[in-house]
């Protein structure tokens, strides 16, 4: 089995996760959400060269899009909602 099947998805889900959790612990949300609409367009952009491909040009495109893009943009959704968590716990604790 080849490992970089799991370490690259799971070092962009990392990468997405901690950009995000330090943007939601600063309460900056907009960052993030323009961050996913990217990653979005990104994956869109990726099928469609995909499709429009033949052979291994386009099932590389298609790779590129879920080995990742996708794990990015879940990092980054799970990242935020940890980081606000995080936030509401110590502004909680604060008060």
């Amino acid at each position: 089995m080849n490992i970089m099947v799991y370490v690259l998805p799971l070092v962009c889900a990392a990468i997405g996760f901690y950009l995000s959790t330090q943007l939601g612990l600063r309460g900056r949300i907009r960052p993030v959400g323009v961050m996913v609409l990217v990653s979005a367009g990104l994956f869109w952009l990726c099928i469609e060269l995909g499709q429009g491909s033949t052979g291994w040009d386009g099932i590389g495109y298609v790779i590129l899009a879920l080995f990742v893009v996708v794990p990015f943009a879940i990092g980054l959704i799970f990242g935020l909602i940890f980081g606000l968590l995080r936030r509401r716990r110590a502004k909680a604790a604060h008060d």
